[in-house]
């Protein structure tokens, strides 16, 4: 996944430090945030743009303001960052796999934003997760005036930020020749730490109101519509196929008493006797009298089976609709999921080396049992109900 950040002048030389990793005057190196930064890996970070941009970062940066239009206030934005961090299912890949995706990553960025622009891209192998802080310079071509100059909102725009991933993912699948996993499901959320904050709050509201509706209504499977609207909606369909049917075969019925009125009186036209052609001709007429009955009831049943393919159609774009709300929220739960499986798997993974190798151990098979019964519940659905959307293979899958 990837995070981007823009930054003011005021922060610059902490960052630039943090990120070659200098010395404090207490010869610590210099942290950004609360990072645990093991020492004995330090020796394994490297910056992928040391052949592109052979300045200082701060030098470079200093260079670019003065050559170029840059407003001198103190709070333009003067760098911006893109974090790459490895997807964890590369995890069990080996150092030069890993150091090739770093290398596609530098690759795709320097060409989105401009070899130029580069500040540096340094590897960090010694922090958690290995990440890659990619830096540049916002800067862009002024048509108008025909000149360069710094515009990080433009640059680090919402249309950037929004067409990214994907552009990113797709790189990355064409150069590696697999997935990498660099989508996942927290990937669009690009938020600062009081933000996520506040929507890990809200999520921990929903989670609640989600657990109440489901105690106290039957559902069709998870956070999907209630098991009696669904059942009503199915019954009403089968009930309509059922009288199309008979309307289709009324109507076959009618055809064929056509057909008899048709060959009587055709035998009545090839008789002999008037007397019989007589009583014929008022038999013919009581004949025409029921075929216009006939035709009549014909009519009345194709209009009611037009009636009924108009209901049938409207309860079909219904269900349609119901399906298509069941797949959004079946998507928006998975990501909830995802989002707090792996926030309260990383919380877990930084407390676990401080309990005793026994607890732990117990702390993981608690946690699988956990979750073995919360995807039980949460993917199980009626038999009646098994729809394309949610089938068992889901939790085989979520199993293996």
């Amino acid at each position: 996944m990837a995070n981007r950040q823009k930054y003011t002048r005021a922060a610059i030389g902490h960052l630039c430090a943090h990120y070659a990793r200098e010395k404090d005057k207490d010869d610590n190196y210099i942290k950004f945030g609360n990072q645990d930064i093991d020492v004995t890996r330090t020796h394994l970070n490297y910056n992928l743009a040391e052949e592109d941009q052979k300045m200082k970062q701060q030098d470079f940066i200093n260079k670019r303001i003065k050559d170029l239009k840059c407003m001198n206030r103190k709070d333009v934005n003067v760098m911006i960052t893109w974090v790459v961090t490895l997807p964890q299912e590369m995890n069990g890949k080996s150092d030069e796999e890993k150091e090739r995706f770093f290398r596609k990553s530098y690759n795709f960025l320097k060409n989105r934003y401009g070899a130029e622009n580069v500040i540096s891209a340094y590897v960090h192998m010694d922090e958690g997760q290995p990440h890659m802080h990619f830096a540049f310079t916002p800067v862009m071509y002024d048509q108008k005036k025909g000149r360069y100059k710094f515009d990080a909102k433009r640059v680090g725009s919402r249309q950037d930020l929004q067409t990214f991933h994907k552009d990113f993912d797709k790189h990355l699948e064409r150069e590696m020749g697999y997935k990498t996993g660099v989508i996942n499901g927290i990937t669009e959320i690009n938020l600062s730490t009081k933000e996520l904050k506040e929507v890990q709050k809200r999520m921990a509201e929903i989670d609640r109101e989600l657990s109440r509706i489901h105690s106290k209504t039957p559902q069709k499977g998870v956070l999907g519509y209630k098991k009696d609207e669904v059942e009503i909606l199915v019954k009403e369909n089968k009930l309509l196929r059922q009288k199309a049917i008979l309307v289709t075969r009324e109507s076959e019925v009618a055809k064929e008493t056509n057909k008899t009125i048709q060959r009587e009186i055709e035998k009545i036209r090839t008789s002999a006797s008037v007397k019989k052609r007589i009583e014929l001709v008022s038999a013919i007429n009581g004949l025409k009298t029921q075929l216009n009955d006939v035709m009549l009831e014909n009519v009345k049943y194709i209009n009611e089976n037009a009636n009924l393919a108009n209901e049938n159609m409207e309860l079909r774009e219904k269900v349609s609709s119901l399906e298509t709300e069941l797949n959004v929220l079946k998507e928006f739960f998975n990501k909830v999921i995802d989002f707090f499986r792996t926030q309260a798997r990383d919380v877990i993974e930084k407390f676990k080396k401080y309990l005793p190798q026994d607890l732990s151990k117990r702390v993981d098979e608690a946690l699988k049992q956990r979750e073995h019964e919360f995807w039980r519940e949460a993917m199980y659905v009626e038999p009646e109900f098994e729809s394309q959307e949610f089938e068992r293979d889901d939790y085989d899958e979520f199993e293996r």
